[in-house]
């Protein structure tokens, strides 16, 4: 347990569309109290700076698993049109 340490937490709770349920920073001990309005402000901003992010992954996520199921799908075709080809090219003797 650490005795004797202070800091200054600013707690932000995401709303029901937001992907963070809450956002935890950690003040240095030199901010004042005073701008606690510009800091929920700046903390606000770098919440939302960081949601088109998690969109773009999100995106780039899903194209990848598309593009995994049709490669996916393809080989499978082949494998199986290969395996028919093979059934009949013995019982065709």
């Amino acid at each position: 347990m650490i005795k004797g340490c202070q800091k200054k937490i600013i707690v932000v709770q995401g709303g029901e569309s937001s992907p963070f349920e809450s956002a935890f920073f950690l003040m240095r001990r030199d901010v004042s109290d005073g701008g606690s309005g510009d800091v929920l402000r700046e903390a606000d901003r770098i919440i939302s700076e960081g949601l088109p992010r998690l969109e773009v992954c999100r995106r780039r996520r899903e194209r990848l698993s598309k593009i995994f199921l049709s490669a996916g799908s393809f080989f499978l075709g082949l494998l199986l049109g290969a395996g028919i080809c093979a059934i009949f090219a013995l019982f065709s003797r």
